[in-house]
């Protein structure tokens, strides 16, 4: 099993990743839960969306640790920051800025997202894709075929720019974290 979080602030397509991994597992034959909470403010507050990616039946519907903590903005890093102790956050470090990780439990993976979402496409809402791209590159789901199938299937005219940002994230990883996290679901 598989427990994966996203967690930023709303407007920064927190919500949007959790379900474009989801349903791009599903395609992958997993079984699958994901779960959304969000604050009252439509935009800047606190956002999580929860990933349970499982070969087997899914009996936890909640995630106390995550495995893969995806963090996209500072004041969730300070909400979510345990994992479990396979587990690893991968961080959006244009967005989180500095901060120490010393002493924290599980490695830490830190990706540009906000910074490669401007420089390729001259806007930000594109990170969140890069950061779902940069988490199947680490850990090998779901494949980059069902992302875009799913992100196809659900983001309508912004689904070439959200499938170059997929890849880019992707790419991101390949080339800059030599490393990769095997789950065995």
């Amino acid at each position: 099993m598989l427990k994966v979080r996203f967690a930023g602030y709303g407007g920064q397509g927190i919500i949007l990743a959790g379900q474009i991994t989801a349903m791009a597992c599903l395609k992958d034959g997993y079984r699958v839960v994901q779960s959304s909470s969000y604050g009252a403010e439509a935009r800047g507050g606190s956002c999580r969306s929860d990933v349970i990616v499982s070969r087997s039946f899914i009996h936890d519907l909640v995630i106390d640790t995550p495995d893969a903590l995806v963090i996209m903005s500072k004041d969730a890093y300070e909400k979510y920051r345990l994992v479990s102790k396979r587990g690893f956050k991968l961080v959006d470090n244009s967005q989180v800025g500095k901060l120490s990780f010393s002493g924290e439990k599980g490695k830490v993976f830190t990706v540009p997202a906000t910074l490669i979402s401007f420089q390729r496409f001259r806007k930000g809402i594109a990170a969140n894709m890069v950061m779902v791209g940069a988490l199947s590159g680490i850990i090998g789901i779901p494949s980059i075929s069902s992302l875009k199938e799913s992100i196809d299937e659900v983001t309508g005219g912004y689904a070439e720019m959200n499938i170059k940002a997929v890849e880019e994230g992707y790419k991101y990883v390949v080339e800059n974290i030599k490393e990769d996290i095997a789950f065995h679901l």
